[in-house]
């Protein structure tokens, strides 16, 4: 009851603007308590799907409490606990719709194990937006998806093959007073991306190992040095120090959000361009899974709605463990866990595993995807040491 004047009193004298920022944090406090109690029984499954529910608790938690070193700005964004609450009620709703399908949606899946990934490359023949999305670090991911951009090429004889990489940098921009605003990045799509040569593929590596800054990944040897070799044309979409800024504003979700944001902002510029004299163009984005898996907010493919997208995940051995459907159906399932060597055979599996590929059944291809992430995943067996 003591609430209720202080309310009053702020409502009395805070502008209008202000008076919604302070209703939205009251209403978004009183419902943090019902997600994390949620949490722990709706979310729970096998350790690797987890992460993204885990991640999403920790979210919650430093917005409900705050420890020390998080900047009071992160603290203050109303749209980083709004961004966590509606992700976690999206996923739960999803996982829902799964659930109430019969045998939760698993009959719904096709998988092929022979030759798959020459099976993905012709499924995908005739879309003209990709977007493949990789978990970082997986060098048999990386030397997959060359393979797959390869043959999409050969696939489509004579036409621009466009790939748009979060792995390299956009040119730094002038700063003004030492600083950068987030409108600087939303003005950048008017001026168009530069074609990605062998020297600035060299110059922009962005990809760090670990935590390790200092040592990069090799993104530019394995992938970008061939693709730009070969033709096809490379387009960086990342800028770091923008990166920088909304990490010290806006929790991982939101920082996500803001970078699809800007992305999509830079591609439509490049592709309405090249669509001008290449109607028939291909292209590709090639990032981290999550920027472009459905189920997340923000997700790229929902800023290019009007295409025929395709949604492709490539990983070592297990699938993006951030999809609804891998909470759903487990890790004992033969989607989450499909090279796995039963003990009393064994020996049947002596011989070198081949890539698996899963999709979904075309009479209900565009539900399916919608629900669970993804339109193709293509997984790859363990390396041979």
């Amino acid at each position: 009851m003591k609430i209720i004047p202080v309310l009053a009193v702020l409502c009395l004298a805070t502008p209008l603007f202000a008076q919604k920022q302070i209703t939205a944090s009251v209403r978004a406090a009183g419902r943090v308590a019902q997600i994390t109690r949620n949490t722990a029984t709706t979310w729970r499954g096998p350790a690797h799907s987890g992460m993204l529910f885990e991640q999403l608790q920790q979210e919650i938690a430093r917005l409900k409490a705050p420890p020390s070193n998080v900047p009071p700005a992160w603290i203050t964004k109303p749209e980083n606990m709004s961004l966590a609450l509606k992700l976690g009620a999206s996923l739960k709703e999803r996982q829902a719709q799964l659930r109430a399908l019969p045998r939760a949606g698993l009959d719904e899946l096709k998988t092929v194990r022979k030759q798959a990934a020459e099976t993905l490359a012709a499924k995908l023949k005739g879309r003209q937006l990709i977007m493949i999305g990789e978990t970082h670090y997986q060098p048999q991911a990386r030397a997959q998806i060359k393979e797959l951009i390869f043959r999409l090429r050969e696939l489509n004889p004579g036409k621009r093959v466009v790939v748009f990489t979060e792995f390299l940098n956009l040119d730094e921009l002038p700063r003004v007073k030492g600083e950068y605003s987030k409108y600087d990045y939303y003005r950048r799509g008017g001026e168009g991306l530069s074609r990605a040569t062998r020297e600035t593929v060299d110059n922009k590596r962005t990809i760090w190992v670990e935590n390790d800054h200092a040592k990069y990944e090799a993104y530019a040897g394995d992938v970008l040095y061939p693709l730009v070799e070969s033709g096809v044309e490379v387009y960086p979409l990342e800028n770091p120090e923008h990166i920088k800024m909304y990490r010290s504003e806006l929790s991982s979700f939101s920082v996500v959000a803001e970078r699809n944001k800007n992305w999509a902002r830079q591609m439509d510029v490049k592709m309405r361009e090249v669509r001008q004299t290449d109607p028939d163009a291909v292209f590709i984005v090639y990032a981290g899974a999550s920027h472009v898996a459905y189920h997340m907010l923000y997700a790229m493919p929902k800023f290019f709605a009007g295409e025929n997208t395709a949604v492709v995940n490539v990983q070592a051995e297990h699938p993006l463990g951030n999809f609804p459907v891998v909470n759903v159906w487990g890790e004992n399932s033969a989607f989450y866990n499909p090279f796995a060597r039963p003990e009393r055979f064994a020996w049947l599996y002596k011989k070198q595993q081949a890539p698996v590929l899963f999709y979904w059944n075309e009479a209900n291809a565009k539900k399916m995807a919608r629900l669970s992430g993804f339109d193709y995943v293509l997984l790859l067996p363990k390396a041979a040491k």
